[in-house]
């Protein structure tokens, strides 16, 4: 019964799978040309714009670390000192 209701869709599948015509391709005209040569440099621009933003970013991200390091040096420096002035 199982066999005979699979080799039954299998058939079914099969006939209604008829060979397609081939596509065929549709040359774009003169206008749509220049329009997606238009939005590549476009799309080019937004990612030169990007990365810009990512390296100054970038950039100031390691200057807010370097910064970081050292005010966290000179204020324990400084407690340093101040607990020695304190001992005196």
């Amino acid at each position: 019964m199982k066999s005979s209701l699979l080799l039954l869709l299998s058939v079914l599948l099969l006939a209604s799978c008829a060979k397609q015509p081939p596509r065929t391709v549709i040359q774009p005209d003169e206008q749509a040309r220049r329009r997606v040569v238009e939005l590549e440099q476009q799309l080019q621009l937004q990612r030169k714009n990007t990365d810009r933003w990512e390296f100054y970013t970038g950039c100031l991200g390691v200057a807010c670390l370097v910064c970081l390091v050292i005010g966290t040096s000179l204020g324990a420096k400084t407690r340093h000192d101040s607990l020695l002035q304190s001992r005196l």
